[in-house]
C-alpha cells in the first residue's frame, strides 16, 4: 500500500515501477492440471518461466501455446514449446498486450508489458494535451481578455 502511495506522489502509477507491488505468480487450474507463470506480468522480449503441474507434480512433455489478443479479429496463436522434465518452459513474449497461455485444458490470461514507453502513445498523449490546454487557453483569453 505504501509503495502505491509513493508511486502516486511521484507522478502516477503509470510512470513509476513502484506501483507494481504484486509479484506473486499467476496460476490457472483445470481439474488436476495447473498452469503458472513465475513472473506475474511478463515483459515483451524478455524470457518468462511457465510451469505446468498435474496433481502437484511437474508435468513433462506438455505442449503449451499462446494466443496474442484473444477473442479479437487479429488474434495470433502459436505453439511455444513443450515442458521439460521439471514441468517448466521458457517463453519470450513477442507482442505486448493481452496473451492467453493454454495447455491441457488450462487457460491463463496474462498482461504482457511493453519493453518501455511506446513512442506512438506518448506522441498522441502530448498532442491531445496541446489541443485540450490550447483550447482552454483560447477560451479563457476570449472570455476574460481585453475587449
Amino acid at each position: 500500500m505504501l509503495r502505491i502511495a509513493i508511486a502516486l506522489l511521484l507522478g502516477g502509477a503509470f510512470l513509476c515501477p513502484l506501483a507494481v507491488a504484486d509479484e506473486t505468480p499467476r496460476c490457472a487450474t483445470a481439474g488436476e492440471w495447473s498452469l503458472c507463470t513465475v513472473q506475474p506480468f511478463p515483459r515483451q522480449g524478455e524470457p518468462c518461466l511457465v510451469k505446468i503441474t498435474r496433481e502437484g507434480l511437474p508435468a513433462a512433455g506438455i505442449a503449451v501455446s499462446v494466443t496474442y489478443r484473444p477473442n479479437s479479429e487479429v488474434a495470433i496463436t502459436e505453439e511455444i514449446g513443450r515442458t521439460d522434465a521439471r514441468g517448466e518452459l521458457s517463453w519470450t513474449p513477442r507482442s505486448a498486450g493481452i496473451g492467453m497461455l493454454a495447455a491441457e485444458g488450462c487457460d491463463l490470461t496474462v498482461s504482457i508489458r511493453f519493453r518501455g514507453i511506446p513512442i506512438g502513445g506518448l506522441v498522441v498523449m502530448l498532442l491531445a494535451a496541446m489541443i485540450l490546454f490550447g483550447g482552454n487557453s483560447y477560451s479563457f483569453a476570449k472570455t476574460f481578455g481585453r475587449a
